[in-house]
């Protein structure tokens, strides 16, 4: 039998303590969501979350470990009992994108902001295609790319939108391969992590941030705390309220640095090597999964 169980989700919690039992392992533990954090009615994850609280009693056993997606959430686990916390965010893999520098385009061109992903209503879109728009409609030098898919209805409503600005000022580009994301915030200057606080559930530490830092891109975020401590921690961007006056004074003030933006992607680059990538995100895990594998005789964690 296995010294250590890794389990992947708090609603699972109950087979590592039964593991426990058995084999007097050691039970580390993925909680994904913040306590409580789920509260989409009907849902299977809201039955968890509320149960969660009768978990804390196991949390703060010495032989469980709980893994979490951002320190805000371990902060919240540790101040309801949690012994064992680490923070274990989801950041890009060292082969997700070039190993090499690849420079924005000139500082003399329109500053293009870019948007990656999966696109639906609170990620910011809408106010960001109209703030984009206004600028220029002032003749601010400004453009906006998005690459991604959403529902055929919330998409025909982005064209509209995109449609209505100044020519060229807006693009939809559609979808990309994974092995082709990195290449798409490289179009432009900076990336953005727009999300709006509509869901109790996000934990407001987008991935978006790290993919946009890891492909040598400095990135606009929403100002929601996790993206705050982050983007203030490493110097890695800018925090905006995503609205359209507050998305169009940033823009401005970026419009008026973009020679700065070259050498502040380059740090990004240098950060995602160094520091903001998976592999060293998740060393200290696997050195605690072993440690633990180790110190109770051998085995294979399971």
């Amino acid at each position: 039998p296995s010294p250590v169980i890794v389990v992947g989700s708090t609603s699972l919690s109950w087979l590592g303590a039964l593991h426990q039992r058995i084999h007097h392992s050691h039970c580390f533990v993925n909680a994904r969501e913040r306590l409580g954090g789920i509260k989409t009615k009907g849902s299977i994850g809201t039955l968890v979350s509320r149960a969660e609280p009768l978990m804390l009693r196991y949390f703060a056993r010495g032989d469980v470990t709980l893994t979490s997606v951002c320190d805000g959430h371990a902060d919240e686990f540790r101040a309801a009992g949690a012994r064992n916390v680490m923070v274990l965010r989801n950041l890009p893999r060292t082969d997700f994108g070039d190993h090499v520098f690849v420079p924005p385009p000139a500082s003399d061109s329109p500053l293009c902001l870019v948007v990656v992903g999966s696109l639906y209503p609170g990620r910011g879109l809408e106010p960001l295609i109209c703030a984009v728009s206004m600028l220029a409609e002032r003749g601010r030098p400004v453009r906006l790319e998005i690459s991604g898919h959403g529902s055929p209805v919330y998409m025909n409503a982005l064209d509209r939108l995109a449609s209505a600005a100044p020519a060229g000022t807006v693009r939809l580009l559609g979808g990309c391969a994974p092995s082709e994301v990195h290449r798409r915030y490289q179009r432009g200057h900076v990336g953005t992590a727009l999300y709006e606080p509509v869901d109790a559930a996000n934990d407001s530490l987008s991935n978006k941030l790290f993919e946009s830092v890891a492909s040598g891109r400095p990135v606009l975020a929403s100002n929601l705390t996790e993206n705050s401590r982050v983007v203030s921690d490493y110097g890695i961007g800018w925090l905006t309220p995503v609205d359209i006056r507050g998305l169009m004074s940033a823009i401005d003030s970026l419009i008026e640095v973009r020679k700065e933006l070259c050498e502040m992607g380059h740090n990004c680059h240098q950060l995602w090597l160094s520091n903001l990538n998976w592999q060293s995100e998740v060393q200290p895990l696997v050195d605690a999964v072993l440690h633990n594998v180790s110190s109770m005789g051998g085995g294979e964690a399971r």
